[in-house]
């Protein structure tokens, strides 16, 4: 007896290595936790260089939040930004850049309709990270030395 497929089934499973391919491969998506209203959540940004057409980019992510992966079966490489309930949070920030790969956990307490900037700099073999109010605003976690 032969499994034989019909035209219907085909066109299912084919419509469903597209979704896959298309939602797996993607990048630079935000991690928004569900049942979310933005207005009233905390926007937290890597500063990441545009990975198009960049080989060597400075790719900040955020792979974690409270101890929860940032990333799941549709979305397989972590957010560059997050968007967080007020109040006090971990997160997980991954700096790839030129093979140099670095970790570190910030802890911050954010304020909702707030935007929050990740910075990043490299002494040495060592990255400091550290998190603004804003892009220029005061530093509101980690340290910059």
């Amino acid at each position: 007896m032969q499994g034989n497929i019909s035209g219907g089934q085909m066109k299912l499973w084919s419509l469903a290595a597209c979704l896959l391919l298309l939602f797996g491969c993607a990048s630079d998506k935000s991690f928004i936790p569900g049942e979310a209203n933005l207005k009233s959540m905390a926007h937290v940004i890597t500063n990441s260089q545009n990975r198009s057409g960049i080989s060597d980019a400075k790719v900040i992510y955020i792979s974690e939040v409270d101890g929860k992966a940032t990333t799941n079966i549709l979305l397989t490489i972590p957010p560059t930004d997050i968007y967080l309930t007020p109040g006090h949070h971990t997160i997980k920030v991954t700096y790839h850049h030129n093979g140099m790969v670095a970790e570190n956990d910030i802890s911050l307490t954010v304020m909702g309709g707030k935007e929050y900037l990740v910075h990043e700099e490299a002494v040495g073999y060592r990255i400091n990270f550290w998190i603004t109010s804003g892009e220029n605003g005061e530093i509101v976690a980690g340290a910059k030395i």
